[in-house]
């Protein structure tokens, strides 16, 4: 019963969570060592200490910055130590402990994401608005409860790209969405009344630290800042949902690994089976966004 009263507000009346310390260095760092190494193999080889070198890896990039995001997307298969962090022990224990889940899956939809600098241009990787994440789903699926995971493998602040919440605003459902430059985004009308006359639904600006997470639910609004610093700021993004839910986007594999497996050859097959259904042409991936 428990795991049923938490699926239908699976993090309470805020919509949110600061889970501080709770990511272990060591499986932060096995991601950007892999990382290095793949920009390594692409003619950026790493000639700094690790947690910076990666910076002065991406920057070689910086010409091709939408190129650059895509190609880490659709090399996500290359990367099982994100699926590390993302299936591991600590993560199936911050979720049970934030939502009550005795298990929990992930979700197809998830990202691998590099923000850099603004002093290199302003764009939909540089900077996204406003928006609740119950849009990225398949509007097919009506009975989703889907937990974000936003996870940076640096320190992040307000500073150098960090995310902005706005705690309670889970109460409001979903707002109607547009496609912009930048994304898809609540309406600007909407927005502007939700701040105007809703006194209790103020924006809070995050700071974290290596080894913390950001969970929110899929009505939660939220946005990331642009990145004023001289570094980049590195995140993956991760959705689960409990254990034999809806995934939010069907048909992309043939399970969802459950948090708290083994990564292990039949796992990441899985993976790869994902990202062959993206680049497949004749795959049709719908949003709700779009549904508008």
């Amino acid at each position: 019963m428990a795991d049923l009263i938490n699926t239908e507000r699976p993090l309470g009346p805020l919509g949110w969570r600061h889970c501080k310390n709770v990511i272990p260095k060591h499986l932060i760092q096995a991601v950007k060592a892999e990382l290095s190494e793949w920009m390594t193999t692409r003619g950026a080889p790493n000639k700094g200490f690790l947690f910076n070198g990666i910076d002065q890896q991406a920057k070689q990039f910086s010409n091709c910055i939408s190129d650059f995001q895509l190609s880490l997307q659709k090399n996500l298969p290359c990367f099982p130590s994100v699926y590390k962090l993302a299936l591991s022990e600590d993560i199936k224990v911050v979720l049970h402990d934030n939502t009550g889940w005795s298990k929990a899956e992930l979700s197809p939809i998830h990202n691998i994401r590099v923000k850099y600098p603004s002093k290199y241009g302003i764009s939909r990787f540089t900077t996204v608005p406003w928006h609740q994440d119950y849009g990225a789903t398949d509007p097919r699926q009506s009975n989703l409860c889907i937990v974000t995971a936003w996870i940076p493998l640096t320190s992040t602040d307000s500073h150098n790209g960090g995310i902005e919440i706005i705690p309670r605003s889970t109460s409001l459902g979903w707002l109607e969405h547009r496609r912009e430059d930048r994304g898809p985004e609540v309406k600007i009308e909407i927005m502007k009344e939700v701040l105007n006359e809703r006194r209790d639904l103020r924006p809070i600006k995050t700071k974290t630290n290596l080894g913390d997470l950001i969970l929110f639910d899929q009505y939660t609004l939220h946005r990331s800042l642009i990145n004023s610093s001289s570094q980049l700021r590195w995140s993956i993004d991760m959705r689960y949902i409990f254990s034999g839910s809806e995934s939010g986007r069907p048909g992309m594999w043939d399970r969802n690994p459950e948090v708290g497996e083994c990564i292990n050859a039949e796992v990441m097959s899985l993976i790869q089976q994902r990202q062959n259904s993206i680049d497949n042409p004749g795959t049709i991936i719908r949003k709700r966004v779009d549904s508008i």
